[in-house]
């Protein structure tokens, strides 16, 4: 989004094999994104779970297309590793699969 403007999507995610969506099992992840003068903040927030728990297993690899590279980028306060693709101004975090919220932000110059 561009400065001052939020945005948000749900990840569904049922097991992918059976019939059981039928049945309204799945879990929801509510995904934010919201941009400020001097970061763009990602809300990863918790699944909720309506007969389906995603494993714990695996990881998330979140992309987001910036103006510009991040001077860093933070998961829940903490300095994450990223990778920066410069053609399509790509920027790529991996995050283990934790089931909890994460808050991740990424820092302007």
């Amino acid at each position: 989004p561009d400065e001052g403007q939020q945005t948000s999507f749900r990840l569904y995610e049922d097991d992918g094999e059976t019939t059981a969506y039928l049945n309204q099992q799945h879990c929801i992840t509510e995904i934010s994104c919201l941009a400020a003068k001097d970061k763009v903040e990602v809300m990863v927030n918790a699944p909720v779970s309506n007969g389906y728990t995603p494993e714990s297993k695996g990881s998330w690899e979140i992309r987001i297309q910036l103006d510009a590279k991040p001077k860093q980028v933070l998961v829940n306060k903490k300095k994450q590793r990223f990778s920066w693709d410069a053609v399509s101004r790509i920027c790529i975090v991996e995050q283990g699969y934790s089931g909890t919220d994460l808050v991740l932000e990424f820092i302007k110059k």
